[in-house]
């Protein structure tokens, strides 16, 4: 993975060195069932250097994957519907090989978890069924009381489960759970777990192991691994692309870039960097807008989402008019910042032009 002529390595350099960016601490994984263009590195947390991540106790088994699919996802929020489906199923199914070749999964006790409404977007059924693997599933949907989108703080956080479907449970005495989601403040996975577990108890089956994958952020891990310590639990990470950094609004999932949401609550600057192998940020950078988030709304980025009792529009239109206007704010932000750099303005200028085709297309 190279680096765009008109990015200079004074310019990588600067933005790793001004955002702390974790670029050493990924050791990449050579895996045969992987193409040149995908890759997989295992996280070695001792080289961490950002002592805030440092505190995190991240399960043994963390890896990241990288593909092109993975990196036009994170890149592009124009990206949705049948496009973002193709995409996201090219993802699922090298993630799949990894896990296949990583874990030695096998099909007799293993379990898809669906976090209703957005994670069968991860289109890990269908991957699975490319392999001829009709796996059992298990769903529920939590859903935030108060509207929540980029804003998990507060009494936005407060959650209720709307529906949960554990009878799949029954059929084996102990599980492999693979769990696709996206990962930001792990207030979700707090609660699916948990009645996960409880459930798992009530039919004398056993959680062996969670294998969870997706966008998932740093802070996030450090929920799910005290989840896995306190319930006794194996836990595995197949995190898409970098290991996120976090917003303060517990929502916004960046590479790289400045805290929109705390600028705009509190006119105050914070800059984040994600865990993300060197290779990869410069495979990222020609295309990435710093502080967008990599997932976006990731139900509403999908033509249609599961409620558990049938399918209703995700809301692309609303996901693409957001996006717009996300990435006018973090332009306002960061354009006299002295890392932005004229290539910035040009990854912004063309997402902007894609965004409003987008929304043209779809309302003619």
């Amino acid at each position: 993975m190279g680096i765009r002529e008109d990015i200079s390595f004074r310019e990588l350099n600067n933005l790793i060195s001004e955002f702390n960016i974790q670029v050493d601490a990924l050791k990449e994984v050579k895996i045969s069932s992987l193409s040149a263009s995908s890759h997989l590195f295992r996280l070695e947390p001792e080289r961490l250097t950002d002592p805030q991540y440092r505190k995190i106790h991240f399960p043994e088994d963390t890896f990241v994957i990288s593909t092109p699919a993975i990196r036009d996802i994170a890149c592009f929020p124009h990206l949705v519907g049948k496009i973002l489906a193709e995409r996201c199923q090219e993802a699922a199914t090298v993630s799949i090989q990894v896990m296949k070749e990583l874990w030695a999964l096998s099909p007799s006790r293993l379990i898809i978890y669906d976090i209703l409404r957005a994670a069968p977007g991860y289109r890990m059924a269908e991957g699975f069924q490319e392999l001829g693997w009709l796996l059992p599933h298990i769903q529920i949907r939590p859903h935030y009381r108060v509207v929540s989108y980029r804003d998990h703080l507060g009494n936005s956080r407060i959650m209720e489960v709307l529906m949960e479907d554990f009878s799949a449970l029954s059929s084996s005495p102990e599980w492999t759970v693979i769990k696709p989601d996206t990962e930001a403040s792990g207030n979700t996975s707090k609660i699916a777990i948990e009645r996960l577990i409880i459930e798992a108890k009530k039919k004398r089956t056993k959680i062996k192991e969670i294998i969870c994958l997706g966008f998932i952020s740093v802070p996030a891990i450090g929920v799910l691994e005290e989840l896995a310590e306190k319930y006794n639990f194996k836990l595995k990470i197949l995190a898409w692309g970098n290991i996120t950094a976090l917003y303060q609004n517990n929502y916004d999932m960046p590479v790289y870039g400045l805290d929109e949401s705390i600028w705009r609550e509190h006119k105050k600057i914070r800059k984040l960097g994600s865990i993300i192998p060197l290779a990869v940020l410069k495979d990222y950078l020609p295309y990435y807008i710093p502080g967008a988030d990599q997932p976006g709304d990731w139900s509403a980025r999908q033509s249609k989402v599961s409620t558990g009792k049938g399918w209703e529009e995700g809301g692309i239109e609303k996901h693409l008019q957001n996006s717009f206007q996300f990435i006018n704010n973090i332009y306002q932000l960061s354009q006299k910042q002295p890392w932005f750099y004229p290539w910035h303005k040009k990854i912004i200028d063309k997402e902007l032009k894609q965004l409003i085709k987008e929304m043209k297309n779809r309302s003619l």
